[in-house]
């Protein structure tokens, strides 16, 4: 059976209080004077990690490096040290970040994108994806939370846990089609917002026990 919005609305207790609410980014000191820019590295830390693991690292960013810039030129070893050899997939991770930055600063001639503010959502979009080292996951969430458009953004923790209540997809892409079919272009936010509380703050092991002895997981 196709699960419906209703039952990943029951099965993610903090949907409702993230109505209405404005994602921030996790952090955002002086030198990241483009939003836009700091929520593709933070989108990046996020990606196949966690909001607890990227909160850390921007913090320890913050106090290596002096801005954006002095991280785009780091090379990817410098980089690896700055947020751990222990970070998930992080030569990959760090690779990606250096040759978007980069990529940004070589078409823009600095690490500014606001002007991307006049652009319509599709072309938002199509900018990240054509970014090299990109992927789905972080475009669709800067798209998302930097330009409100109907994008979600689906990693294999995500597609995981949705799996988890019983929404089926046979990839990352289809299933990240068929939450923004389901679901209104306002509720993508908040739905992305539920997803990583829950992703932080995994049940406990005793706490699924109950849940399945109740019988109320989904089916």
């Amino acid at each position: 059976m196709t699960v419906t919005p209703e039952q990943i609305r029951d099965a993610l207790p903090a949907f409702e209080s993230q109505a209405g609410t404005e994602s921030s980014p996790l952090w955002q000191p002086e030198p990241f004077v483009c939003p836009i820019v700091a929520r593709l590295v933070e989108s990046f830390l996020i990606w196949e990690a966690s909001v607890t693991r990227a909160r850390r690292s921007l913090e320890i960013i913050a106090n290596e490096i002096v801005d954006l810039n002095e991280l785009r030129v780091c090379l990817p070893t410098e980089m690896i040290g700055i947020v751990g050899v222990r970070y998930p997939r992080s030569r990959e991770r760090c690779e990606r970040i250096r040759i978007g930055l980069n990529t940004i600063f070589d078409r823009e001639n600095c690490l500014e994108l606001c002007n991307l503010a006049e652009l319509s959502k599709r072309d938002s979009r199509a900018y990240f994806d054509s970014l090299p080292g990109m992927v789905p996951y972080v475009s669709a969430r800067i798209v998302l939370l930097e330009f409100g458009g109907h994008a979600f953004p689906v990693d294999s923790r995500v597609q995981s846990h949705l799996r988890s209540i019983g929404c089926e997809s046979t990839s990352e892409g289809a299933l990240a089609g068929k939450i923004e079919r389901i679901f209104r272009a306002g509720e993508l936010a908040p739905l992305h917002s539920a997803l990583e509380q829950a992703l932080d703050n995994p049940p406990s092991p005793s706490s699924e026990k109950a849940s399945a002895k109740s019988g109320s997981h989904l089916k």
